[in-house]
């Protein structure tokens, strides 16, 4: 991974030796780079990771950067994992820009690899915006059901996920079973992944997450624990709720009490605890390894993160 991170920052190299007054000010974005590291722990199940995979890699990362900077901006963020946003430091316009050159630059990164890079990349990407628009009408309807809630994240992240997976085995020539198996394997990853974002949102403290909790219910965005402890709520509770989203007041205040945030924090443990079984599920019918162990320690260490 040294090679992929040291590659991934010369993509931002390539934007401040256009605007060398503001290298001073830009914030490198940070990260766990989990989605390049599940593509090539997912290649190397078939075969040592090469270096010539090392493009596709970025391309999926480029992806994913620019769908964060996007984000902060959509939803004011100022701080992500602890550190100043580049909207905070630099403004949207900036920001929006930037993640536009990101994504011009996975494209010219595509145009040197075969076809079905491209197409299931831009497919991510579709069913990425597509989520986000969906996201964008519920947060202003201010309710959400839990079939919405699955069809909102398995494209915002789950599609990011299926497809570093998918294109992990196509760099090592997996068969079309095998890419079958690493797709409903990064797929699955990637909601368990989200519940568990989600989960840390409720419970979570700002020092640990490096941003401000209760972020999505302060947006009027119902996730999972939110949905599970509001379907726990009584009718009257219920009813109190509904007269709180008409006044805006402080949602979390009425989940929280009587234990109902707990309650629905339990269900949504549940939930996430079936998706990552199911995760490491897929992955039996692949040869021991050490990067089918790595595989598994991701999942597992997903249910353990709180960061």
């Amino acid at each position: 991974m040294d090679e992929f991170h040291d590659a991934f920052q010369r993509e931002f190299e390539l934007i401040l030796a256009s605007h060398p007054e503001i290298r001073s000010l830009f914030p490198y974005p940070r990260g766990k780079r989990l989605r390049p590291l599940l593509f090539f722990l997912c290649q190397g199940l078939f075969q040592k990771p090469r270096k010539e995979s090392l493009p596709v890699a970025l391309m999926i990362e480029l992806v994913h950067t620019a769908s964060l900077i996007h984000d902060d901006v959509i939803d004011e963020s100022h701080l992500r994992r602890g550190e100043h946003t580049i909207n905070a430091v630099l403004g949207n316009h900036f920001s929006v820009l930037v993640g536009d050159y990101l994504i011009a630059r996975m494209m010219m990164l595509g145009l040197e690899q075969h076809n079905g890079v491209m197409g299931h990349l831009s497919g991510a990407i579709l069913q990425m915006t597509q989520a986000e628009l969906m996201q964008a009408v519920y947060e202003k309807q201010r309710s959400l059901d839990e079939t919405t809630y699955f069809s909102i994240i398995e494209g915002k992240t789950g599609a990011l996920f299926r497809e570093a997976a998918w294109l992990g085995g196509d760099a090592a020539s997996a068969s079309a079973p095998e890419a079958v198996h690493l797709e409903q394997f990064g797929l699955r990853f990637g909601l368990a992944f989200q519940i568990q974002d989600d989960i840390m949102d409720f419970t979570g403290s700002p020092d640990k997450l490096g941003k401000p909790v209760h972020q999505d219910i302060h947006r009027g965005l119902w996730t999972l624990p939110v949905i599970h402890a509001y379907n726990d709520l009584s009718g009257y509770e219920k009813k109190e709720f509904q007269k709180g989203l008409e006044k805006n007041v402080i949602l979390e205040q009425i989940l929280l009490q009587a234990g109902h945030a707990r309650q629905g924090v339990m269900k949504a443990n549940a939930v996430l605890k079936s998706y990552s079984d199911e995760a490491l599920q897929f992955l039996t019918g692949f040869p021991e390894s050490e990067y089918r162990l790595a595989l598994e320690k991701l999942i597992r260490y997903n249910l353990e993160r709180r960061s």
